[in-house]
């Protein structure tokens, strides 16, 4: 949504037209809160962040100073000037509008809209959006992102291939720019203006096609990856600390009123040069890796869900579930998700959705595929196969 205000009286005073932020995208949606990263036209002092239940920002509900704001080293000597922010003591399902300000004055060419999540564990109803795969070399008009962006979801998530670079060099700034290259694109930074974003990348987005630890320069390739992921990407608080605070994946959870949202990284711990092959990462350290058990933690948050009171588990896959292309869960992973199943069943989490991506195809399952993984364990998980946001439908494996 794109909303100007001509004329109109902010804080007692004549709103003069400025513009300011060349893009920004928010996420770490919750019931009191959101963040906010966007990149300055040019390095600037005095910004914050605005926010108001009128789109003309006034009466303010928050204000505050950047959080951070940092020069990045972008491709070809490119400076990219982020500054992020962090939104507080907001009241829960309730519509907020935003802009970043500099001195007090804000910029309304890119006024943003979010709504607060339910408070946790209370009953409601709300939309996410959920796509994958945003290949900006094709042609074909970005009506998709229109179409997300009239839904008005609460929240949008991307399950991977936010772009197809495919950098196999060790080269963060092009990390970098991989990701602005995206939140650029005209549609795209209208829809991100309305829609929170939940992301994690697949292999396009994360190195090579097809990378996994048992690829040359993987460790490298993952490093700037995570590494830029942070620069550039507001995300929900990271699951994996380590003693010195450095969090080696960028695996996430999250919780809408009565539903947790599980979002694994299953690129960074991906191996399928060992035996059994793990899209997780099960604690073996393996091409410089001091590999991390995330496939522990997956089942130590299906059983702590329970104890919560949550009714429904979303478990958002950027992998695929069927064997119709490599780097499939029934195709590369069936063990280790033969294993989560097997787990579920047999201790009384609560009902658990996969959502997954990277398979350019729209689906659903009702549990058939599932229980064929996962034989006499009585497993059931229903199954939504999420659609391309760009790209064409697969012959073989991209």
């Amino acid at each position: 949504m794109l909303i100007k205000s001509p004329g109109r009286l902010l804080g007692g005073r004549a709103a003069r037209r400025a513009h300011f932020v060349d893009w920004m995208w928010s996420g770490a949606l919750s019931a009191s809160g959101f963040t906010v990263t966007a990149e300055m036209l040019e390095a600037k002092t005095g910004l914050s962040l605005m926010v108001s239940e009128s789109p003309l920002l006034n009466p303010l509900a928050f204000q505050s100073a950047e959080v951070s704001s940092v020069a990045l080293a972008g491709n070809a000597g490119d400076t990219y000037h982020i500054a992020k922010f962090t939104a507080t003591g907001l009241t829960a399902d309730r519509a907020y509008y935003y802009a970043i300000a500099v001195n007090g004055i804000p910029d309304r060419e890119m006024t943003g809209r979010i709504r607060t999540t339910p408070a946790a564990l209370a009953a409601s109803d709300f939309r996410i959006v959920v796509g994958s795969c945003t290949n900006p070399g094709l042609s074909n008009p970005d009506v998709t992102f229109d179409a997300v962006e009239a839904e008005a979801p609460l929240l949008f998530v991307h399950l991977g291939d936010l772009h197809y670079d495919d950098i196999s060099t060790d080269d963060l700034p092009a990390n970098r720019t991989a990701i602005r290259k995206h939140t650029r694109l005209a549609q795209v930074a209208s829809m991100y203006r309305t829609a929170p974003v939940a992301y994690i990348y697949d292999d396009h987005d994360a190195g090579p096609n097809d990378g996994h630890q048992g690829t040359a320069g993987f460790a490298d390739f993952m490093g700037n990856t995570i590494t830029a992921y942070r620069d550039l990407v507001p995300h929900f608080p990271l699951a994996q600390p380590d003693a010195t605070g450095w969090v080696r994946s960028n695996a996430q959870l999250f919780t809408i009123g009565r539903v947790r949202f599980l979002m694994p990284d299953l690129r960074t711990f991906r191996n399928q040069s060992v035996s059994p092959k793990t899209t997780l990462g099960d604690g073996r350290t393996t091409s410089g890796f001091a590999s991390w058990d995330q496939k522990q933690w997956v089942l130590d948050q299906l059983s702590q869900a329970q104890t919560d009171g949550i009714k429904l588990v979303v478990l958002l896959s950027s992998s695929t579930l069927p064997g119709t292309i490599g780097g499939s869960w029934e195709v590369e992973f069936a063990a280790e998700f033969a294993d989560l199943m097997t787990y579920a069943a047999a201790n009384n989490v609560p009902e658990i959705l996969l959502v997954s991506g990277d398979a350019h195809a729209f689906g659903f399952d009702d549990g058939g595929v599932v229980a064929s993984l996962a034989p006499g364990s009585n497993a059931r998980m229903l199954h939504v196969q999420s659609s391309p946001l760009r790209s064409i439908a697969l012959s073989g494996r991209q």
